[in-house]
Parts: C-alpha cells; sequence; structure tokens
C-alpha cells in the first residue's frame, strides 16, 4: 500500500495485489472523493511492467463511464512496436517524465480500444492511437479522471 495523505485526510492511496494491479483512489477529509462522472477508482493491469489496460469504477465497485471524454470506463493498450516504443520510453524515463516530445500517435506504436461500461466497443472519432509520452504517463499514473 501507498498513500500520499496530508494531515487533513485529503491525497490518494493505491494498493498493489499480487497480480501486480494497482487499485488506485482519492481521499477527501478522509473520505472517499467522487470525481467527475462518479469515478471513485481506477484499477490498472499490469504485464511485464508494461499497461495493459485502465478501469474506472464507481463507489459501489461497478463500471463507470468517463463522461467528460468518450464515456470510456475501461482503455485497454496495445504496444504495436515495442522496440519503438522502449527507444521513446528510455528518453522518458532518463528525463524523469520531463520532456516534449513530438505527438508521434502517427508513428502507430500504442494503439488502444475504448470499452463502455457494460464492456462494449465504443468507437473512436479519430485515430486508435496515442502518443508515446501520453502511454507514459498512464503507465506511470499521472493521470486522474
Amino acid at each position: 500500500m501507498y498513500n500520499n495523505i496530508d494531515t487533513e485526510g485529503n491525497g490518494s492511496i493505491e494498493f498493489t495485489n499480487s497480480k501486480k494491479q494497482i487499485l488506485r483512489f482519492r481521499v477527501n477529509k478522509r473520505q472517499l472523493q467522487i470525481l467527475h462522472g462518479g469515478i471513485a477508482f481506477q484499477l490498472f493491469y499490469y504485464e511485464n511492467d508494461f499497461l495493459q489496460k485502465i478501469a474506472t469504477f464507481d463507489a459501489n465497485g461497478n463500471l463507470s463511464g468517463e463522461r467528460e471524454s468518450q464515456n470510456e470506463a475501461v482503455v485497454k493498450f496495445t504496444i504495436e512496436k515495442k522496440a519503438e516504443y522502449l527507444r521513446k520510453k528510455k528518453l522518458i524515463d532518463a528525463a524523469e517524465g520531463n520532456i516534449d516530445l513530438q505527438d508521434d500517435s502517427a508513428e502507430k506504436i500504442i494503439s488502444i480500444q475504448l470499452f463502455d461500461a457494460n464492456n462494449i466497443p465504443i468507437s473512436i472519432l479519430k485515430s486508435n492511437y496515442i502518443a508515446s509520452k501520453t502511454y507514459w504517463n498512464y503507465s506511470v499514473r499521472m493521470y486522474w479522471p
């Protein structure tokens, strides 16, 4: 367990299980904080230290869509060009994430699939690809709904 809670009971908590999945949530005055769209929890799934999927849940543990974007409750990631991603990851890691990389989504390195709260695929209007830096940010849990 990792927590970053201040003296007033505000902050975030992360639990890691034996499968290296990370459940993350925020508290406000020691109470579960409900984020926009009713999202309370995020569950990060990793395989061999690579982020595979993020799922978001409401306070009752039900999948909950992120209404601010495509109403996705699950985002699945596929690294299609692993060597290229690892090359870029090395640069990002060396800078501890403090680097501006050109959006490389057109290089089709990492694809995403979105699913709603019923696990039904969501059609993406633009591209099914994201930038390497964006994926890195998700992987190190820099993103909150």
